[in-house]
């Protein structure tokens, strides 16, 4: 993982994340594995996240295969990465049927998507504001009914042991 990853993980780490699952593999349902970057618990349930470290301007839109981003007379280009989030939210979906799930593209602030951010995509703030935690009282709420689930992913995944609590030293 990069630096740059490292601090945006760790920033919405510690704003609303009540622990995390890093480069773990799960089921696909199709006889075969499929790879979750990070996978959050929070007070909304689970959030499977990619995280892009770009800053500048992003081409991309929800049906269009390459985004670019321009940058500084650079001119990076990549996948979408909205295709895999699709297949990885299926996968975590089947293993915790009923609990809710919420998939993302995180960028950072200095990302720009001058033509409307395609449906997956959140930018750092917006991220942090949609899934504050809440109280503690229902934060605990919460948390007793979607920690079964949690529990579950954590035993089938084959990346259990990166689980993480507490410490940002062992962040992944």
């Amino acid at each position: 993982m990069r630096l740059g990853q490292m601090n945006l993980l760790s920033r919405v780490y510690n704003a609303v994340s009540v622990e995390i699952l890093c480069d773990i593999q799960i089921e696909d349902g199709l006889g075969g594995l499929i790879q979750i970057d990070f996978l959050l618990l929070t007070a909304r349930g689970l959030v499977v996240l990619d995280i892009k470290e770009v800053r500048g301007v992003v081409f991309g839109a929800d049906k269009i295969d390459e985004w670019t981003v321009m940058h500084q007379n650079q001119r990076l280009s990549f996948a979408n990465p909205q295709h895999t989030l699709d297949y990885r939210l299926v996968a975590v979906r089947q293993l915790v049927r009923g609990l809710p799930v919420f998939g993302h593209i995180l960028f950072p602030n200095e990302a720009e998507f001058g033509k409307g951010k395609p449906k997956y995509v959140i930018l750092a703030d917006e991220f942090l504001e949609r899934y504050r935690r809440p109280e503690k009282l229902e934060l605990e709420r919460l948390l007793a009914a979607y920690y079964p689930y949690w529990e579950k992913i954590k035993y089938l995944s084959e990346g259990a042991s990166k689980a993480v609590n507490a410490s940002l030293n062992t962040l992944c």
